[in-house]
Formats: C-alpha cells, sequence, structure tokens
C-alpha cells in the first residue's frame, strides 16, 4: 500500500510539473511585448492595435509578424479606402543632367498632414524615378499620362510600395497623373517645381520644351534658362506660349493686359532683362543661334480638378467612428 501511495505522489508530482512548465513556456513578459509593438511600430508606422494583433496572431515572433505584415500590405487597399476622395499630396518634377530627358508626376493623398511626411515624400520619389526611367511611347513632345497609363507603367513592387504607404498612414494614395518628356535632337527640357521641400518637389509643378538651333552651340547655360523658362511657368501661369497660339476670338475680346498674363512670351521675365521674348532673343544673339524658342509647357497643381466629396457634419463623424 505505502507503495502504491509514493508511486501516485510522484506522478502527480510530475504531471504538476509538467503542466506548470506547459503553461509558462509561451508567456511573454509585458514587458518584453512592449518592446516588441515599439520596435515593430517603429519599422512599420502601424497602429499599437494593429501591431499587437499581428504579433499575438504569430505567437510574439517578430520576424513571422513582420513577413506577415509585408505580405498583406499590398492586397491593404479596401474598395471603401480606394473610394475616399484625395485632393492633397505633392508634385515631383525630375530633369536629366543632360536636359534630355524631364517630367512632372502628381501623386495625391487626403491630408496635408500626410503630404508633409517623410514616409509620401519617399513614396513621390519612388513614383517619379518611375516614370522616369521608362521610355515614352507617344510622339508628342510632352506626353500626358493619366492614371490607368501609370497602372501599366507600374512594377509589383511599386504597387506594393503603395499599397504598404497607405497601410501606414491610413490615408487614400493616388499617383493620378504625369507628364514626360523623351529626347528629341534640337530640344533641351527645364522642370521646377514650387511649396515643397526644393525644387523637385511641390504643390505646383512645371516641366518646359526649348529648341536651340543649332544644338551643338549650347551648354549649361541653356538648361538653366529652360529651367528658369519651367519656374516662370510655375509662378506666373502662362495659358499660351505665343500670341500666334491664342484663338482669333478670343484675341480680339483680350486687352493687353489679358494677352500679357496669358502668353507667356509676352510676360516680364521673373528673372529680368524685359518680356519673355526678349529674353530669348538677347540669348540667342550672345550666343549666335540661328533661333532660340519655347515649343510647349505643361503645369499641374495638386488637386487642381478633384471634385471634393460633399457630406454632412454627421456623416463626417460616422465615417471617422468607422475608421
Amino acid at each position: 500500500m505505502r507503495g502504491l501511495f509514493l508511486r501516485r505522489c510522484r506522478h502527480l508530482s510530475t504531471a504538476s510539473a509538467a503542466s506548470s512548465t506547459t503553461a509558462t513556456a509561451p508567456t511573454v513578459k509585458s514587458s518584453s511585448l512592449a518592446s516588441l509593438v515599439a520596435r515593430f511600430r517603429k519599422e512599420t508606422d502601424v497602429s499599437i492595435a494593429r501591431a499587437r494583433s499581428l504579433l499575438s496572431a504569430h505567437g510574439n515572433d517578430y520576424e513571422q509578424a513582420l513577413a506577415a505584415f509585408r505580405v498583406e500590405a499590398p492586397a491593404g487597399i479596401s474598395a471603401k479606402t480606394a473610394a475616399r476622395t484625395t485632393r492633397e499630396g505633392l508634385i515631383g518634377v525630375w530633369c536629366s543632367n543632360s536636359g534630355r530627358n524631364a517630367g512632372i508626376v502628381e501623386v495625391n493623398c487626403e491630408t496635408d498632414f500626410v503630404a508633409r511626411s517623410a514616409v509620401f515624400a519617399q513614396l513621390v520619389a519612388a513614383a517619379r524615378d518611375a516614370v522616369a526611367v521608362t521610355p515614352a511611347t507617344s510622339k508628342n513632345l510632352l506626353e500626358d499620362l493619366q492614371e490607368d497609363a501609370l497602372k501599366v507603367i507600374f512594377s509589383v513592387e511599386d504597387d506594393a510600395r503603395i499599397a504598404a504607404t497607405v497601410a501606414k498612414v491610413g490615408e487614400n494614395i493616388r499617383v493620378r497623373r504625369a507628364v514626360r518628356g523623351g529626347s528629341v535632337e534640337t530640344v533641351l527640357f527645364g522642370a521646377y517645381a514650387h511649396g515643397g521641400a526644393d525644387a523637385t518637389t511641390g504643390k505646383i509643378g512645371a516641366v518646359a520644351a526649348l529648341r536651340f538651333e543649332p544644338m551643338g552651340a549650347v551648354g549649361e547655360k541653356a538648361r538653366v534658362l529652360a529651367r528658369q523658362i519651367a519656374q516662370q511657368v510655375v509662378g506666373l501661369s502662362p495659358v499660351f506660349v505665343s500670341l500666334n497660339e491664342v484663338p482669333g476670338e478670343n484675341r480680339m475680346r483680350m486687352s493687353s493686359d489679358d494677352l500679357e498674363a496669358q502668353v507667356l512670351l509676352e510676360q516680364p521675365f521673373l528673372m529680368g532683362g524685359g518680356k519673355v521674348k526678349d529674353v530669348l532673343e538677347a540669348f540667342r544673339c550672345e550666343h549666335a543661334l540661328e533661333s532660340v524658342s519655347v515649343v510647349e509647357f505643361k503645369r499641374l497643381v495638386v488637386g487642381e480638378g478633384v471634385e471634393a466629396k460633399k457630406s454632412s457634419f454627421a456623416d463626417e463623424v460616422m465615417e471617422q467612428l468607422k475608421k
């Protein structure tokens, strides 16, 4: 009897120890979990709740939770998020060192707060680079690219980067439109943006195409002039290059002040030296060229043409409660 009693005691002791080990093995100290959450948020910018959820779903394994987040991010743009209006954002411009390639891209988000964030600026730079390295497919000197055309240009990695940024900032993001200029033998491009951290990003951007004949006689000063013309387009918002482009009926109704405001060549040059046409002529004479002319320009403004979604105050409150 005594032997049977001792064997039962040993069995219960062993079972209790095993049960204790099993129950405590997966437990993570609250301090350790807090550090994992903090680390996860620092790397991904997700909310505390999202970080906790991902870590919990993967047994508090940081690497597995991070891998899961990266896999989920591309599919993270819900139909509800994609339907939200995007009127804020940034313009990104580029121009190659040779001046033979240039362009603009507009990336939109919902709030100016996100538009001013570093993560959004990085996305704009990535979108700009993706468009810049893709050869032009149009015969137009400056090719307009709308959202559908841009989706064809972007790679799987580009799409994943956009979706991951949406997941980080919690807002809808659209790469809405772009303009790019390709290599033309006698044309140099200039690009400029205003309202951002530097002259390559901002709220307004422009690209200008100038023709120099003969091209071989021009150098760095020609590229500077092209950039200054783009800056002129950003600053004074012309509609036409020359008087010849103004429709006859409009021209007869417009005052001289209106013509000066809307026609690039008739505007006073921002850098001084008379009107834009006078500056071009002075450049031609200084460098003994046959001709210097502005062929075309494009100007984009963030959110231009995007209609605001109309809703009541109650609708806005309910929308915030659903997020």
